[in-house]
């Protein structure tokens, strides 16, 4: 039997998804950041699964040092 990884193993080839920023949807600061990530996650007709942890680690690279969650 070969070697196959277990099924719930991601493989070092898994693509990464990309946020394009001009997606984002206007007026964006009525948006949360994980709603326009998710909105500009979606392609026209292929629907895109972002899981929480990249949205919280995308949400933690665009929040302003220093400033905590709940005021920014």
């Amino acid at each position: 039997m070969k070697n196959m990884p277990p099924p719930n193993s991601r493989s070092k080839n898994a693509s990464k998804v990309v946020v394009p920023t001009e997606t984002i949807p206007s007026p964006i600061h009525t948006r949360t950041v994980q709603e326009a990530l998710k909105v500009a996650a979606t392609d026209e007709h292929t629907i895109r699964v972002v899981s929480d942890k990249a949205l919280d680690d995308a949400e933690r690279r665009l929040r302003p040092k220093g400033s905590s969650p709940e005021k920014w």
